[in-house]
C-alpha cells in the first residue's frame, strides 16, 4: 500500500497519470478476474484443466525444485519450467489479456482482508467489492515458484498477516480511476 501511494505520487508529479487515477493493489475480484483472462470460471487455469501445462505458463513447483528439497512424488508438475526459484516476468506465456505470471511465481496481495466465506456471502452482487471485515490477514493469490499446481489455480486463496515477508510472496498494481 506504501508503494501505491508512493507510484501515484511520483506519476502525478512527471504527469504520467492524471489527477483522477491512482495505483493501488488489486481486490480479490479484480485479481481472479485478471488471472483468467477472460475465461468464465469454469476452468482450474487460464488455459485449460491441466496442471501439467502450468510449465509453458508459470513458475510452479516443478521437477528440479522438487529433487532439490526433496518433496514427495507427485507433488509437482512433472518437468522442469525452467526455474527453481523466482523467474524473470515475462519467461512463460500470457493469458488471454496479455498479462504474465498469474499462474506461480510469487503470491500476490490483494487489498481485501482474508474471509474465508466471503464468496459465498457476496454471490456476484457487487462489483469488485473490497471485503474489509477487520481480520488480522489478508489474501494472497496465484501461488508461488514453491506452490503445488493446484495452488496456483485461478481460485486458489491464501492468507497472511501484513506483517508477514517471506521471499515468495509480492504484489502487482492495478491503475484505477479514483471514486
Amino acid at each position: 500500500m506504501s508503494f501505491c501511494r508512493w507510484l501515484t505520487k511520483l506519476e502525478r508529479q512527471t504527469d504520467r497519470i492524471a489527477a483522477d487515477q491512482e495505483y493501488a493493489l488489486p481486490t480479490e475480484a479484480q485479481w481472479e478476474y485478471a488471472c483468467r483472462g477472460g475465461s468464465r470460471g469454469t476452468k482450474l487455469f487460464s488455459f485449460g484443466d491441466n496442471g501439467e501445462d502450468l510449465k509453458m505458463y508459470g513458475n510452479v513447483m516443478d521437477l528440479e525444485f522438487a529433487k532439490r528439497l526433496t518433496i514427495p512424488s507427485g507433488a509437482s508438475i512433472k518437468v522442469s519450467d525452467g526455474y527453481v526459484f523466482t523467474a524473470p516476468v515475462g519467461e512463460y506465456k500470457p493469458n488471454d489479456f496479455g498479462l504474465y505470471d498469474m499462474h506461480g511465481n510469487v503470491l500476490e496481495w490483494c487489498l481485501d482482508d482474508y474471509d474465508g466465506k466471503s464468496y459465498s456471502q457476496r454471490a456476484g452482487e457487487t462489483k469488485d467489492p473490497v471485503v474489509s471485515a477487520g481480520g488480522s490477514y489478508r489474501v494472497d493469490r496465484g501461488g508461488s515458484w514453491s506452490s503445488a499446481p493446484m495452488g496456483c489455480r485461478s481460485a486458489g486463496r491464501f492468507r497472511y498477516s501484513p506483517k508477514f515477508r517471506i521471499l515468495d510472496l509480492g504484489f502487482r498494481v492495478v491503475l484505477q480511476s479514483v471514486r
